[in-house]
């Protein structure tokens, strides 16, 4: 017990203010617009606290109930966006090694059916239904971390309604935002090859990466692309360059259009993922889009056994939605060993 005291009382003291600003000054943040804003959209009930159930996706629940009530209040939900001592991992040294089978397996974006295109890159004027046939649902699974380690956790969860955000009325996020520090290091969540790399001037998601991996990679029994968006600059790798998990991959920022001009934008990743049977992909310019490929939820990412797929996912029974979740700790230690995938952050052992 004064054990777990004695943590607690230092963690917070480690721990600083919400980080609302950019290094130096400067708009976009997780201040008390965006906090509020969100509070209402989450508090489902009205009635001023948050519950259990209704933070359910995010993670993170005990750790942001400081008084212990059960409930959040809108102080306790702005302390998601308080400096936290993860994501220190110096990272996984690169293999230095080119993937000539990325360039083989590419193949032209011509050669997709614009409804497969339209549901994995979520573009204006495209169906709605099309995002659900392949896999945009809302699965309501959330991350759990090993035990005795702390991980930065979720605020948009995967498929969530952005109506009350956007002026589309269909409006869903396509992945995960997990907010952390400013240039704090994303590292690869798992063993692969870069496939696309982009600017994103004009995109949502700002700067961008996005890995290939193959099953030997994963451990999974299909092929896997993860995506890392709202880079704070451009990664030193090239397509074609293999990674190892844990690898530095870039640094957290917010880049791209969504950022601008509301002050609502907080530094965090956009974590997203993809499954498709087979290697092939296409580059549309502005992401990569898998041959037949479709949504995975990015929590469920993380599972090791069946199933995989979001309509599945989401019929499954309360108590299976909770996801045990893979990481590397900020002195480099996997947890569980042998895990072949880990949260895009290190995390701090108690």
């Amino acid at each position: 017990m004064r054990r777990a005291f004695l943590f607690s009382l230092l963690f917070l003291i480690a721990t600083g203010p919400t980080w609302a600003q950019r290094p130096g000054g400067g708009g976009g943040g997780g201040g008390g617009g965006r906090v509020e804003r969100d509070f209402k959209h989450v508090d489902a009930d009205d009635d001023g606290r948050i519950s259990r159930e209704e933070w359910a996706g995010r993670g993170n629940f005990d750790l942001l109930d400081e008084d212990g009530d059960g409930t959040l209040s809108l102080q306790e939900m702005t302390g998601i966006y308080r400096n936290r001592p993860w994501g220190r991992f110096a990272g996984t040294p690169s293999p230095n090694e080119q993937d000539a089978t990325a360039a083989a397996d590419k193949i032209p974006a011509s050669n997709l059916p614009r409804s497969l295109l339209c549901a994995l890159e979520v573009g204006a004027g495209c169906r709605a239904g099309d995002w659900a046939e392949r896999g945009l649902l809302d699965t309501g699974l959330g991350p759990r971390f090993p035990k005795g380690t702390l991980c930065p956790g979720i605020d948009d969860y995967f498929a969530m309604s952005y109506v009350f955000k956007r002026s589309q009325s269909d409006a869903l996020h396509g992945g995960t935002d997990i907010p952390v520090a400013w240039d704090t290091p994303i590292l690869a969540a798992a063993s692969g090859t870069v496939v696309g790399i982009y600017e994103g001037e004009s995109s949502m998601r700002g700067r961008e990466i996005i890995l290939r991996h193959a099953p030997q990679d994963t451990g999974l029994p299909f092929w896997t692309y993860t995506e890392y968006a709202h880079l704070n600059a451009r990664p030193n790798l090239s397509v074609g360059d293999k990674v190892a998990m844990g690898q530095i991959i870039a640094v957290t920022g917010n880049s791209g259009t969504s950022g601008q001009g509301g002050g609502h934008r907080r530094p965090a990743i956009h974590f997203a993922a993809w499954m498709a049977e087979g290697p092939r992909y296409a580059d549309s310019g502005s992401s990569i889009v898998p041959e037949n490929g479709f949504w995975l939820d990015p929590i469920g990412f993380y599972r090791d056994a069946p199933p995989y797929d979001s309509a599945s996912l989401k019929n499954l029974p309360p108590e299976q939605k909770s996801t045990p979740v893979g990481v590397i700790t900020n002195d480099g230690t996997v947890l569980p060993t042998g895990s072949k995938r880990i949260w895009p952050y290190s995390c701090l052992s108690k």
